[in-house]
């Protein structure tokens, strides 16, 4: 396939309408329990609440209908409580299952992003529980669908992907860099994109938009504010505080955490982050890097695709040069191409038909 989009409205466009596939187990865990007449909402809850892109089917469901009587979804039990059994049922019937290929690095990718965005997801809700603060439920919603754009590119657009983690790992390409340089865009251009188009969550689209992200020297403002730098001046140190207590913050920060992760807990990048959310909490570094180790093993715990490395499972490991499989190898590329656009580079690579000249006649 080729003509590859380019830019975010291409790429929103492009993708908006695509499937997004629900790993098997679940789904039919699911609707097991829909062919009991009787099962309670509550247990639907729990299978729907496991898995993140069954949450997101559910939660744009339930968007359409709330946008009939001019109304939002605040939170996922929001959405599925609004859904009731008959239209959970005939969305499942929608949902394409997923049984995750061992050998298919575009899968487990695709999955590895799913569990990186619940991750964020949940330690931003553990953060606000914390802290006593309203709008617990409302931040989850968004920081797990904060990184949606991710997951559609894993799932139709994997060979670009793969070309932006080998530049980013191998090449030390900045992430916005590297996305720019394939996409067009940023994935968090992307992402903000298909969530305004789906209208299922007002405070993701605001933590997405540009205009709302720290460029590098507000981030630098915002660890010198964690360490109790007394060089940031009155006017500079108001500006942080109204921007740490915005309520797209946490949603932010909960994704940047776990993005970052993703590439080594032990990066100078993930601790600076760390003290700002240490900051954030306003506790002690021990206890926050404590909390976030134990919400990054819980979140682990509730999704985990059998197959592929768990978060959480990367976290214990020693620091090391090695990585996940992040290369499409050949084999899956040639297969891939059949069904998603190729990239620039790929298209460059194919061998031009031979031109007929003037006095050549076409066979």
């Amino acid at each position: 396939m080729s003509n590859s989009p380019y830019g975010a409205k291409s790429w929103v466009s492009y993708l908006k309408d695509r499937p997004l596939p629900v790993r098997n187990s679940v789904l039919r865990r699911l609707q097991r329990k829909l062919c009991d007449a009787s099962v309670p909402l509550q247990d639907l809850k729990k299978v729907i609440k496991s898995d993140p892109v069954l949450c997101l089917h559910m939660v744009r469901k339930a968007s359409e209908l709330h946008d009939k009587v001019d109304s939002k979804v605040t939170s996922i039990d929001h959405a599925i409580n609004s859904l009731g059994l008959d239209h959970i049922e005939s969305v499942a019937k929608t949902i394409t299952p997923l049984k995750l290929n061992p050998s298919s690095v575009a899968q487990k990718m695709y999955f590895r992003y799913i569990a990186v965005s619940h991750h964020a997801a949940s330690q931003a809700q553990s953060w606000l529980l914390r802290k006593k603060t309203l709008f617990a439920e409302e931040t989850y919603l968004a920081s797990l669908f904060y990184g949606v754009g991710h997951w559609l590119l894993w799932q139709h657009a994997a060979l670009h992907m793969s070309e932006i983690q080998i530049k980013i790992r191998e090449e030390n390409t900045d992430v916005v860099l590297a996305e720019t340089d394939i996409l067009g865009c940023t994935v968090q251009e992307i992402s903000r994109g298909l969530i305004e188009s789906w209208g299922i969550s007002e405070l993701a689209v605001t933590s997405l938009e540009h205009e709302t992200s720290p460029n590098k020297k507000t981030l630098a403002q915002l660890h010198q504010r964690a360490l109790g730098d007394p060089r940031l001046s009155a006017e500079v140190l108001r500006d942080i505080n109204h921007l740490v207590q915005e309520k797209f913050f946490p949603v932010k920060l909960s994704n940047w955490i776990a993005l970052t992760t993703s590439f080594g807990w032990e990066s100078t990048k993930s601790m600076k982050i760390i003290d700002i959310i240490n900051d954030f909490l306003n506790a002690e570094i021990a206890e926050t890097i404590n909390n976030l180790h134990i919400t990054c093993a819980q979140s682990s715990r509730i999704y985990h695709v059998p197959g592929t490395l768990a978060l959480a499972a990367e976290m214990l490991l020693l620091p090391s040069p090695n990585s996940i499989n992040y290369r499409i190898s050949s084999k899956e590329a040639a297969l891939l191409c059949n069904a998603m656009p190729a990239t620039a580079q790929q298209t460059a690579a194919k061998p031009k038909s031979p031109q007929p000249r003037e006095n050549d006649t076409p066979p």
